[in-house]
């Protein structure tokens, strides 16, 4: 059985949840990135990774039409809710077709099998990512403040993942897990090349930065933090103290006196939960 389950229906699931925050950071927060932004992130990221097409699905209807339905957007969101709340090994498509009070004839007019539905959530996921992170990059943030607020997005994304999820991604979905790791290396090493490029522009980062390497190598440390190996630290930390920590050794060495001055300041102030 799917644990936490709700009487929640599919028309009524948000497309991106609302985030409680405190009112100290609560300027450093985005508006919620609406529904039509995400299905266009959605649908051309689908589109590059050849997962949807215009060709015809085993039910005959163009796939590639789907992806502009609300309903299947609403349906990769409430699949991804519950498999981040419950894992992925445990949950069947009865129980995601039940969650989202559809029947399960209608889930398989949009995806194969339960391995293409998670292979889709995770897309879903990256774009949802991406579509974030751009909001916050436009901003007009200086570097440090919009490094906190894409820290503080993660950990509210991270603090609702169940602990077997990665490891039931890699055992038992290895193209899905691919498939996410790519998201990752792209997304991550994009984001923080560019906010190191910013920052060294502002003079809160040195100027002596091997931007394209270090980009690199904290992709390295945030794709080991949220590895299978996380649930070892999870037993003695939680995922948002992984990730706030995380940040702060990333800020303080590539900072400069100015932008540790800065660091400093903010985190004196306490990190959000």
């Amino acid at each position: 059985m799917c644990r936490g389950r709700t009487d929640q229906r599919w028309s009524s699931l948000p497309l991106v949840r609302p985030v409680h925050r405190s009112s100290h950071w609560k300027r450093f927060w985005i508006k919620n990135v609406s529904g039509a932004e995400i299905g266009l992130y959605f649908c051309a990221r689908l589109g590059q990774a050849g997962i949807m097409s215009t060709e015809q699905t085993t039910s005959g209807t163009p796939s590639g039409a789907l992806a502009t339905d609300e309903r299947w957007l609403r349906i990769v969101e409430g699949a991804a809710r519950v498999f981040w709340t419950n894992g992925i090994r445990s949950v069947t498509m009865d129980d995601i077709a039940g969650e989202l009070g559809i029947s399960k004839k209608t889930l398989y007019l949009y995806v194969k099998d339960k391995s293409d539905l998670v292979t889709k959530v995770l897309q879903f996921t990256s774009a949802r990512y991406h579509a974030h992170v751009t909001a916050i990059q436009e901003q007009g943030l200086n570097a440090i403040d919009e490094m906190f607020a894409i820290a503080q997005y993660i950990s509210a994304e991270v603090s609702k993942l169940h602990p077997s999820l990665y490891f039931d991604l890699a055992k038992y979905y290895p193209e899905a897990c691919r498939i996410m790791d790519q998201g990752k290396q792209v997304e991550v090493v994009r984001q923080v090349a560019q906010n190191m490029e910013k920052g060294m522009r502002e003079g809160y980062y040195r100027e002596d930065l091997n931007v394209p390497l270090l980009a690199k190598l904290y992709m390295v440390r945030f794709d080991q933090a949220m590895s299978v190996e996380q649930a070892k630290l999870a037993e003695r930390y939680s995922m948002s103290e992984i990730n706030w920590e995380l940040f702060r050794y990333h800020i303080r060495g590539i900072a400069s006196k100015k932008g540790l001055d800065y660091l400093e300041k903010r985190m004196s102030k306490g990190t959000p939960s």
